[in-house]
């Protein structure tokens, strides 16, 4: 399904962009650039949720009927822990030499709590939903035989809203309490757990299993409704804040995001031309971008700095995002060419066939 890559290069921008537009906190003086950046962090809420509804999605069309798990979790393994170390490692370094954090206590907490780079604490949320997924699976046949299969996304939804609203605050505050954890430490370790993601997860479990009803409903929708609704959500997002409030107004905002996005997916798949070459080869690379991105923001920050542009300036925002990018994918293809490149970047590229047809797992890319 080629229109996964598209949607999965659409939801790491989204999470690129977020990340990218924490420069905007910098700016010390009223201005423009603030409340704009502020928008599209919201606009960028999108990216996790869809991420983890297409792994499920995925997940659910190749391995719910023949589940080896064993060689599931092998594979999941080669694709996700193991880039994941090596990239950890390249934080580590570069947090000694370049941030000064030469503890190795505080090395060992930060590799402890994935939290080399702040985009770090996914890769913890998806190993727990890799390994949970054959659990949910059992789960979701022996639903289906009593013909219960809605408690299947209605559990994970109380269990969503439970966390937002009463249980991540009661969490961190024993943490805090009864372990000495500072609030810091206590929230990044809430961060780390697959909780409140379950229900995105499963979700795109549901959807393989009812992929026809689900493609003829979004093709039903108004196209330009749908993302003029998703636009609105996204202000009220940015009104709100984080909260319990915003947990719940998230929902119907990755509905939205998620239906336009496959939509435009699909047009691009239709024209295959030069555009969509380009965003199905970042949604290949999602995962390396991921591990990366944050120290290829590093590297393009530098020559913009160099050329007079800074964060004040709406030029750097415009810059960043494409180079950022760039850089990323670079790296990673350059990784992957590597003599066991994909247990460093988490995909394979082969030298003749170029980026778009790089990735040795075809267009399932980590997640299959």
């Amino acid at each position: 399904m080629e229109e996964l890559d598209y949607m999965r290069g659409f939801a790491i921008i989204a999470i690129v962009l977020i990340h990218m537009m924490g420069f905007a906190e910098l700016i010390d003086h009223p201005n423009l650039i603030t409340p704009v950046a502020d928008y599209l962090t919201h606009l960028g809420d999108c990216g996790v949720p869809i991420f983890l509804m297409i792994s499920g999605f995925v997940l659910g069309l190749h391995h719910f009927d023949v589940l080896d798990r064993r060689r599931f979790y092998t594979r999941r393994l080669k694709t996700v822990l193991f880039p994941y170390l090596f990239f950890a490692l390249i934080y580590a370094v570069f947090n000694w030499f370049f941030l000064g954090e030469r503890s190795i206590v505080q090395q060992v907490v930060t590799f402890a709590l994935f939290n080399g780079t702040r985009a770090l604490w996914f890769v913890a949320v998806i190993i727990q939903l890799y390994l949970l997924f054959p659990y949910l699976v059992k789960a979701y046949k022996r639903l289906g035989e009593v013909d219960k299969e809605y408690l299947f996304l209605l559990v994970p939804l109380v269990i969503y809203l439970l966390w937002y609203g009463i249980l991540r605050d009661a969490f961190i505050n024993a943490l805090g309490g009864y372990l000495g954890f500072s609030y810091y430490n206590a929230d990044l370790t809430a961060r780390l757990l697959c909780v409140p993601y379950l229900l995105f997860f499963a979700v795109g479990i549901h959807i393989s299993r009812h992929r026809s009803e689900y493609e003829q409903a979004m093709k039903q929708t108004v196209q330009w409704q749908v993302v003029a609704l998703a636009l609105f959500l996204a202000l009220v997002l940015q009104l709100l804040g984080l909260g319990f409030l915003w947990a719940v107004v998230l929902l119907p905002f990755v509905a939205l995001t998620g239906s336009a996005l496959y939509r435009l997916s699909l047009w691009l798949k239709a024209r295959d031309g030069e555009s969509a070459k380009v965003m199905r080869t970042i949604g290949l690379y999602s995962y390396g971008i991921y591990l990366v991105h944050m120290l290829a923001m590093s590297v393009v920050t530098k020559p913009l700095y160099m050329i007079g542009l800074g964060v004040g300036d709406a030029v750097f925002y415009v810059l960043l995002l494409p180079g950022t990018i760039a850089v990323s994918v670079a790296v990673i293809y350059a990784l992957g060419r590597l003599p066991h490149g994909q247990y460093l970047s988490g995909i394979k590229t082969t030298p003749k066939r170029g980026l778009v047809a790089a990735p040795g797992y075809g267009s399932r890319g980590a997640n299959h």
